[in-house]
């Protein structure tokens, strides 16, 4: 089927995003997708700009960039009656000022991505048995930011105030609209050593919130994270740690917990070589119990 086109309405805003393209399948052969292209509707297209000139400021090709990685995801199984479709986009992390012109001394720095996507989920097992899962659809947009403006200068040695922020906005037809929103704020000291490289120490505490129609969840972190990049570049290693407490209310089961969770990760890469990546999570549950 030729000319084929996904329109995504995510709450109020109608066509909020479109993707195009050619539907193919054929007996004994996965179904496909083929040739998707993402186009941006009104509420967006704002987005759209500001990213375009970020880039066009780095050097970089932004049409390129909206081309690629559109990630598209297929599946009809016979045996279980499931088909599934899931389109993913991720516009990778811009920044200005561009890498090359960038310093320890630099009085501002801005970060930001977007990502956005859609699925629908329909799947009948057979034989049928009780619980019958419902059929899902959705959508979501998320924009991250990140935003240093110079507080202090002292030789080779600069500190920041850092805020971030991520909002993720979506709608599936069981958890119904949903809302998640980290914001932060904090301090971050970086310096620049000659032949060595960049090191800086982060820290920063913010408050997080999740929303749908079955879940709430509030909480606040604590960050720390250190970072060194030597040689150029070349080699980077990052070591952070995040701690957090959450509130979590789940109103179809009449439950409320407290969450207290730890996060360490560490990262390590070398051009070319190596890049290794590791995580690892504590967390505890207790309910709470009214009087």
């Amino acid at each position: 089927m030729e000319g084929v086109t996904m329109v995504v309405d995510l709450l109020d805003m109608k066509r909020l995003f479109l993707i195009r393209g050619k539907f193919d399948t054929e007996k004994g052969k996965s179904p496909a997708f083929t040739d998707p292209e993402l186009e941006f509707g009104e509420f967006l297209q704002p987005v759209y700009d500001i990213l375009q000139i970020l880039l066009l400021l780095n050097g970089g090709d932004y049409a390129g960039a909206l081309t690629k990685g559109l990630k598209i995801a297929m599946s009809n199984s016979p045996n279980n009656w499931e088909y599934k479709f899931q389109a993913d986009k991720e516009i990778p992390v811009l920044r200005f000022p561009p890498p090359a012109a960038d310093s320890p001394v630099a009085p501002l720095r801005l970060e930001c991505y977007l990502k956005l996507g859609c699925y629908f989920n329909v799947g009948m097992p057979l034989p049928s048995g009780e619980g019958t899962p419902t059929p899902s659809a959705g959508g979501y947009v998320e924009f991250g930011a990140k935003l240093s403006v110079m507080c202090l200068s002292v030789a080779a040695a600069t500190v920041y105030a850092v805020g971030t922020c991520t909002l993720r906005i979506g709608a599936d037809t069981v958890r119904g609209p949903n809302l998640y929103m980290k914001v932060g704020f904090g301090v971050e000291l970086m310096v620049g050593l000659p032949v060595i490289g960049n090191v800086s120490v982060y820290f920063a505490a913010g408050v997080e919130v999740s929303v749908d129609k079955r879940i709430i969840v509030v909480g606040a972190f604590i960050l720390f994270r250190g970072r060194a990049e030597l040689i150029g570049g070349l080699v980077t290693i990052q070591i952070q740690i995040e701690a957090s407490g959450k509130v979590m209310r789940d109103m179809v089961a009449d439950r409320t917990e407290c969450i207290a969770q730890v996060t360490f990760s560490l990262d390590i890469s070398i051009f070319l070589v190596i890049n290794i990546s590791f995580s690892k999570s504590f967390q505890e549950n207790r309910q709470i119990i009214a009087d």
